[in-house]
């Protein structure tokens, strides 16, 4: 193989390396979170930044149509930041590093799911949502780059940590996890004979 064809296949084999080194213990408990949240039909609630917030509605089609379609039941998903008009709106009155957790407030509640993605973990905004969430008595977790672990994440129940710093990295990694808990759900529901 050439230099140049090794070139192209740099960031692939990058993203192969932090995926392979992921925390399999983090990873496989957010895994068993989200399994009882369909189970119990409990609503998850998730929320990004930028590509995050696409990687948040990617799980929100797959987790909800796409398990229906699956299995007869989904993940009762919603993204927050989703609805331009109710993000901006909450944006102008009470700030944007207010906006989503004053939305949390509004539609959340105890017992209810929150995931949280950054590429950087240290966006003020999300963790005022997670706090927010923590103070209702809701299940807080956290999919972030590893700037995080610099950050208090005392009032998270579960977070992972992806060992990168590259967004583009770490997002691709955020969209595997949500392809991962479709592929779980869907593997446990013939497990347990539905659909």
């Amino acid at each position: 193989m050439t230099s140049r064809n090794n070139n192209t296949l740099d960031y692939s084999i990058r993203l192969g390396k932090v995926i392979e080194n992921i925390d399999k213990k983090s990873w496989v408990k957010l895994h068993k979170i989200l399994l009882n949240a369909w189970k119990a039909e409990t609503r998850v609630f998730v929320l990004g930044n930028g590509g995050n917030l696409g990687n948040a509605l990617h799980f929100e089609t797959d987790w909800s149509k796409g398990l229906y379609l699956a299995t007869g039941q989904s993940i009762k998903t919603l993204t927050i930041g989703s609805n331009s008009l109710m993000q901006s709106a909450f944006e102008n009155d009470v700030g944007h590093e207010n906006a989503m957790a004053n939305q949390i407030q509004m539609l959340g509640q105890e017992g209810d799911i929150l995931l949280c993605l950054s590429a950087g973990g240290t966006s003020e905004n999300i963790h005022r949502a997670a706090l927010s969430a923590k103070k209702m008595n809701m299940v807080v977790l956290g999919i972030f780059g590893s700037k995080a672990k610099n950050m208090n994440l005392s009032f998270f129940h579960t977070v992972l940590l992806i060992d990168s710093n590259d967004i583009m990295i770490i997002e691709d990694v955020t969209a595997v996890f949500g392809h991962s808990v479709k592929a779980y759900i869907e593997k446990s529901s013939k497990a347990v004979g539905r659909k």
